[in-house]
């Protein structure tokens, strides 16, 4: 179903969280430049979630259509926006697809400003000359959410299957208020069978633990 058709019904339905909601979770929204659209139009926490699985998550998971690169980011900045935020089921789903593709859209400068404004508004205050380091602040707003919320570890070990991004995350989560007691889990999560191809992940937490 191309934009044309799908737009008017969304113009239409725009206001009704819960159905949309449905849409989004049973499938029936999953062209993905519609799903777009539906995100330029409301607020990341604008859609209820009081199922098992995010309708963001299951959408996107399940989506079909192409999309631009700049469109992408902004999805996926979208995305990472809700699972900063307080009112998702599902942040660490959500995060755990979003976090790698938004740190990278940012280390390489491709991030739209528009997708940046939503994360932006989900990181903690930090002192002016500190603004500028837009993928540490991401970083550490991911570590503090899955610490403060005590996340389900395995969802942690999921975020990303880059060795320097992973080292640079989980130092910068060991500084975090209780940060270095939620790498231990993370440790034993790995010792329990956590997916590690070439052991770089037990490797980082070592070192820092």
């Amino acid at each position: 179903m191309g934009r044309d058709r799908t737009e008017p019904w969304l113009q239409a339905i725009r206001g009704r969280s819960q159905e949309l909601a449905g849409a989004l979770r049973d499938h029936d929204l999953k062209y993905a430049p519609s799903i777009l659209e539906l995100a330029r139009a409301t607020d990341p926490d604008a859609i209820s979630s009081d199922g098992q699985v995010d309708p963001w998550y299951a959408a996107m998971t399940q989506s079909t259509g192409d999309l631009t690169a700049e469109e992408e980011i902004y999805l996926f900045a979208y995305l990472l926006a809700r699972g900063l935020g307080r009112l998702s089921n599902g942040p660490a789903a959500l995060m755990r697809l979003s976090f790698a593709k938004v740190h990278h859209a940012l280390a390489a400068d491709r991030m739209p400003q528009d997708g940046w404004r939503l994360i932006r508004n989900r990181l903690s205050f930090v002192l002016p000359w500190q603004e500028w380091d837009r993928c540490w602040r991401v970083r550490s707003a991911v570590g503090e959410q899955f610490v403060d919320r005590n996340l389900d570890t395995a969802d942690f070990l999921e975020l990303v299957d880059d060795p320097e991004l992973w080292w640079r995350l989980v130092s910068d989560v060991s500084h975090v208020w209780g940060g270095k007691k939620y790498l231990k889990q993370v440790r034993r999560g790995l010792e329990a069978g956590g997916r590690d191809p070439g052991g770089w992940k037990a490797a980082a937490l070592e070192r820092i633990l």
